[in-house]
């Protein structure tokens, strides 16, 4: 059945409502007046297909929703500021949300174009139960994380790039700027699959906890279709369980003990080590006894750990004390020596270089725009579509065809003089 217009101004008036943007709002991210928002969703004023694409980027959704036979005002974007209205209030992160879904939508298109068509049944779900108290939540986090690790291959070493890794699980990552006290949220919606965006002002290290920590939610907590991670949350179980997944994701009980051992720390009461006689030649191999407080965690030594995991001290620390690799005391030494820089400075002297602060992003919006060149090639969309999806992650037309000549794929030039005969 055809959209009439008066149908098609209703359905713009509830994808804004449903949004939880104002009329005002809408113009100025338009660039019309109020009175022309106002006559558009009331059906007296027409409106462009540019201002159509713009509105479905604006309220985070397909333009084709618009013109669907079924229409329903109720998306996952709509879903999420229902469950969290303190973030449509939140500008930036309310426009990062929408964008961030655009794009999602618009490379889950490209990927069926392509054959790749992911959808939430391809991503890793595991059930269980609502966590009966908070060492439940712990247990059910880190047995997920090895069982994870598991699958994926990961053995006990550091893990790759962990944006590049959850995209290749199907879910859309990216950096925003979120309120403070949230470090990140997650959003899966069947339109898109799963969406994970985490605050950009957070240091890179954190940004990786950040990272597992939503993945954590897309692996366990799917049924609620929005969550967001708030520091005044942290004791919730959910959350609870959502951290230990990420500390126990990132560092691998076997991998940390590994690491531990090869700094001669952490070591049993008559482990074996090798000690070198000053002037004797071949290594002689002795049973000894580590000298009294040689097994004492150090600052230097949660520096090293947190380098060689690409996680903060601050977790290296407390997964040490999980794992009870140190006691409670020598824990707060240790927070209460970082708290006080001895952490950074150590890490500086040893010439620990701080992590790539790149967008975390910058993967995916490649990943999208070679899509969208393999669709073209193949001649799956047009040139003008690709144009418009080019947009999307802010490439201008000049660049895109600088990219496409360089691909072979330039602009074929049309014969002044007109066809040979």
């Amino acid at each position: 059945m055809k959209t009439t217009a008066r149908e098609l101004a209703r359905r713009l008036r509830q994808a804004r409502e449903s949004a939880r943007l104002r009329q005002e709002d809408v113009a100025r991210q338009l660039g019309i007046s109020r009175s022309a928002v106002v006559h558009i969703e009331a059906g007296r004023r027409g409106v462009s297909g540019l201002e159509l694409e713009r509105l479905a980027e604006i309220y985070g959704r397909d333009m084709s929703d618009f013109f669907a036979e079924s229409y329903s005002a109720h998306d996952g974007v709509a879903a999420f500021f229902r469950l969290h209205p303190k973030l449509a209030g939140h500008e930036p992160a309310a426009n990062a949300l929408r964008e961030a879904v655009t794009l999602g939508r618009a490379i889950t298109g490209l990927e069926r174009l392509l054959g790749l068509d992911r959808d939430l049944a391809s991503i890793a779900h595991y059930a269980q139960p609502h966590p009966r108290g908070k060492w439940d939540a712990v247990r059910q986090g880190e047995a997920v994380a090895d069982q994870e690790r598991r699958r994926l291959g990961l053995g006990d070493q550091p893990l790759p790039d962990l944006v590049e890794l959850l995209e290749r699980q199907g879910v859309r990552s990216a950096d925003c700027e979120l309120p403070d006290g949230v470090s990140g949220l997650t959003l899966v919606d069947p339109a898109l699959g799963a969406l994970v965006l985490v605050n950009a002002g957070e240091v890179p290290n954190k940004r990786r906890f950040s990272y597992a920590h939503e993945y954590a939610h897309v692996l366990l907590d799917r049924e609620k279709r929005g969550v967001m991670s708030r520091l005044e949350e942290r004791r919730s179980l959910p959350e609870v369980r959502a951290n230990a997944f990420a500390a126990a994701f990132l560092l691998p009980r076997e991998g940390v003990l590994q690491f531990i051992r090869s700094l001669a720390k952490g070591m049993d009461s008559r482990e074996r080590v090798e000690l070198r006689a000053e002037f004797e030649d071949p290594v002689s191999r002795v049973e000894g006894r580590p000298s009294p407080g040689s097994q004492t965690l150090q600052i230097y030594d949660a520096a090293l750990l947190a380098h060689h995991f690409g996680v903060s001290r601050v977790t290296a620390i407390y997964r040490m004390r999980n794992l009870r690799l140190i006691r409670q005391k020598d824990m707060e030494r240790l927070l209460q020596q970082e708290r006080d820089g001895a952490g950074s400075r150590v890490a500086r002297l040893l010439g620990l270089a701080a992590p790539d602060a790149t967008p975390a992003d910058q993967g995916f919006r490649w990943r999208f725009l070679s899509l969208g060149i393999e669709a073209l090639r193949r001649e799956e969309i047009s040139r003008a579509k690709l144009n418009e999806l080019s947009r999307l992650i802010g490439m201008d037309a000049s660049e895109l065809e600088e990219i496409l000549t360089a691909c072979g794929l330039a602009q074929p030039t049309v014969d002044a003089v007109g066809p040979h005969h």
